[in-house]
């Protein structure tokens, strides 16, 4: 009895060590990117390390978090490759791309719009981030975004790419010069200082450019997005309207606010009809006449981009 009761004890051991394992092993997957290229993570994975990222155009905590992922992808161009994934519906990939291109970010987009490897990691919440090393295991990860998370993200990866070099001495891993560097150390009240001056100060004076149409930064940190308290929404023009099938009524635009709640620049990222006299045009004219609170950071306002969807009136 004793002897069965050991080897059932040493079967659930070994199945609850394999469960744990896999709960921290990256299953390969293929998925479209971009420009409808079928990418393997397998490939993605022969370069280095991956940063796996989860998003969606309708997480405000997702889109602010892609500029500092871009940032990461860059400054260790040689040696990780940044992957963003997109679990947008199909009708939202459209706009998903615009967000990406209208940046310019250079990480890898790819989009599960079957939510296949957005169910084969359980993800429930988002933005969902992991490190991942190349021999498929999960290092690292975390849900959400609040600034300075960043931080702490880039100290893991530099955590897994030390314990690779130490492990393969005769590979040449080159870190960037400043990732480095230690820290400096500056007592907590200065810190805090500087942190006001860098996030508020300098903000302000890169804008103070009196409404200067455009050339509000793309890139601002702050606390509250603009809140609109004028609306004029656009009107279906006469005449017979085809909008496809898979389109939202709606245009989705990149609105610059700004520190008096008034708007300057409006771009189109996910359009509905455009060229002249079309539906992205008439969203354009209608949000030009909105009135905003303006953003603010540390309780002053600012002026910011921020994306907005603008319906159409019956």
């Amino acid at each position: 009895m004793k002897i069965i009761l050991s080897v059932f004890t040493i079967i659930f051991i070994i199945l609850s060590t394999t469960f744990l394992i896999a709960e921290k092993t990256l299953q390969d997957f293929i998925l479209e990117d971009i420009d409808g290229n079928r990418v393997k993570s397998t490939e993605l994975l022969k370069k280095g390390p991956i940063i796996l990222d989860f998003w969606a155009t309708w997480c405000k905590p997702c889109t602010k978090e892609l500029p500092e992922l871009d940032k990461l992808h860059t400054k260790y161009d040689t040696l990780i490759t940044v992957v963003c994934i997109s679990i947008d519906k199909p009708k939202s990939m459209a706009s998903a791309k615009a967000i990406i291109k209208s940046q310019q970010f250079s990480f890898v987009t790819l989009f599960d719009i079957n939510k296949e490897v957005q169910n084969m990691l359980n993800i429930k919440l988002i933005p969902r981030t992991f490190i991942v090393n190349t021999d498929n295991t999960i290092v690292y990860e975390h849900t959400g975004y609040k600034k300075g998370d960043e931080v702490t993200l880039e100290e893991e990866l530099n955590k897994l790419l030390n314990e690779t070099s130490k492990q393969s001495p005769t590979s040449q891993v080159i870190l960037p010069v400043d990732s480095l560097k230690p820290p400096p150390i500056i007592p907590v009240s200065f810190r805090d200082s500087i942190n006001k001056i860098t996030i508020r100060d300098s903000v302000n004076f890169l804008i103070n450019t009196d409404n200067l149409i455009g050339k509000t930064p793309k890139f601002v940190i702050y606390d509250e997005e603009p809140i609109p308290i004028k609306k004029v929404f656009p009107e279906y023009p006469e005449g017979d309207l085809l909008i496809p099938d898979d389109k939202e009524p709606e245009v989705i635009l990149q609105v610059e606010v700004f520190k008096d709640g008034s708007v300057g620049a409006v771009k189109v990222l996910g359009s509905l009809q455009s060229g002249p006299g079309g539906l992205d045009e008439l969203a354009i004219q209608a949000m030009k006449q909105w009135k905003f609170i303006p953003a603010k950071n540390e309780g002053q306002p600012i002026a910011i981009w921020f994306s907005i969807p603008i319906k159409f009136s019956d």
